[in-house]
């Protein structure tokens, strides 16, 4: 993997999501939706039924979306899912 790649698209994809502290959403360019915070990205992935169904239909949208704009493979769209979650949950804990 070109891990120097992927870290820029990390990166455009954390710049691309706005997170709103005040109304405790997000939006991304890969769901047209908002997302909870509480629901999405502080709570630990799979903690309930209903959790690990919403968390996959935002994992396949932003699989899809990085297969189709920036070409990744299955193994490169985890790498980066991973990285991306990591750096939102950061930034909702830290303000």
């Amino acid at each position: 993997m070109d891990y120097k790649f992927l870290n820029k698209v990390v990166n455009q994809i954390v710049s691309e999501t706005r997170v709103n502290g005040e109304t405790g959403r997000i939006k991304t360019l890969f769901r047209h939706l908002s997302y909870s915070f509480a629901l999405h990205f502080q709570l630990p992935w799979g903690d309930s039924t209903s959790g690990m169904l919403q968390n996959n239909v935002i994992l396949s949208s932003f699989s899809r979306h990085c297969k189709e704009v920036y070409g990744l493979d299955n193994d490169e769209v985890g790498y980066v899912w991973d990285k991306y979650v990591q750096i939102i949950r950061d930034k909702i804990n830290n303000g």
